[in-house]
């Protein structure tokens, strides 16, 4: 059964809820061979993505997630990036939602460890000794005191955290590189989702849409899931259910231009220590990347209505050193 549901995928046939589902489900049994399930795995990524097959397998894979709700309150906002392009540089995200977290933006991060690169979000958490394996107590409680939390998604996820190990092992992106950022199992109201490859953006935000997403940013920067200091980013927004799409570039908005060889990093203990130079005023193309990005979170938070006009608040953010103490106050309460 298995060999016949890979053979189709790999003859490029219709994608099935029923065969995928029965696939997931012995994979959650631990009933699936390692050789079967990389099969699958390539089997996908040869099949091409496409918003039908996309959806489904989302609302599969929630159907084997942990899963809660928080009070509306919280008005959250997510920061993430499919990953998948090898790329190794700076974990932007994870500096963003420090600096716009700082200035009472309720962030909740969804993310991983690194798969098709070197460092993740919660790899750089982790050497700056923040717990990411936080129960839904914590999360609530930490979202209460400081407005910031992340979600790790293995924990959370189980089918993928059983499929991290083979994906850590073949280290190519694959279409779970794609779903594994729609997966929170937290809604946030905005999200600001960084995409490896410009030709997907419009999938992502249609599916954004369908799962009721009020302010919503797809972004790809010349192959890198961010917006890029190098180069234009195309962007789609999803607002108040309408879409539009645009692109920009750091000349827009003043931002010096920069090759993405100057934004690499060799390690997440690298990653970690360029970000803290960083926030303690150090000014270096890792400023440039970080300072792009968070100011188009915070235009996604709705905390102003324009990229531009937040350029200049996110400038005074970082200068203004406050940060250092919201991750020292993140650090406290997550290991208490």
């Amino acid at each position: 059964m298995y060999y016949n549901i890979i053979l189709k995928y790999l003859n490029l046939k219709k994608f099935s809820y029923k065969n995928f589902l029965f696939f997931i489900k012995n994979i959650y049994k631990k009933k699936v061979s390692i050789i079967y399930i990389i099969c699958f795995i390539i089997s996908l990524k040869i099949k091409k993505e496409n918003i039908y097959d996309i959806y489904y397998i989302i609302k599969i894979l929630k159907k084997y997630s942990l899963k809660f709700k928080l009070n509306k309150k919280f008005n959250l906002t997510d920061i993430v990036g499919t990953g998948g392009n090898n790329s190794n540089i700076i974990n932007v995200s994870t500096a963003s939602m420090f600096i716009i977290s700082s200035i009472n933006v309720n962030i909740l991060k969804h993310g991983s460890s690194f798969f098709s690169s070197i460092s993740g979000s919660s790899d750089v958490l982790k050497k700056l000794n923040i717990n990411i394996n936080l129960n839904k107590n914590k999360i609530i409680y930490l979202l209460n005191k400081i407005g910031i939390c992340f979600i790790y998604s293995k924990k959370y996820n189980i089918l993928m955290n059983i499929l991290s190990y083979i994906r850590k092992k073949i280290k190519i992106r694959t279409i779970f590189n794609i779903i594994g950022p729609l997966i929170n199992p937290i809604y946030t109201k905005n999200i600001y989702l960084g995409v490896y490859n410009k030709n997907i953006l419009k999938i992502k935000i249609k599916i954004l849409k369908k799962n009721n997403f009020y302010h919503a940013i797809c972004v790809s920067g010349n192959n890198i899931d961010e917006a890029t200091i190098n180069d234009y980013s195309y962007l789609y927004e999803l607002k108040k259910n309408k879409i539009l799409n645009f692109k920009i570039h750091p000349n827009d908005f003043k931002i010096k231009k920069y090759e993405l060889e100057s934004i690499k990093i060799k390690n997440s203990f690298d990653s970690k220590n360029k970000i803290l130079k960083v926030f303690n005023g150090y000014i270096s193309p890792y400023y440039y990347i970080i300072l792009y990005n968070s100011s188009i979170l915070l235009y996604v938070s709705n905390k102003v209505n324009f990229i531009n006009k937040s350029i200049k608040i996110t400038k005074n953010i970082i200068n203004s050193y406050n940060i250092n103490n919201k991750i020292n106050k993140f650090i406290k309460i997550s290991n208490l």
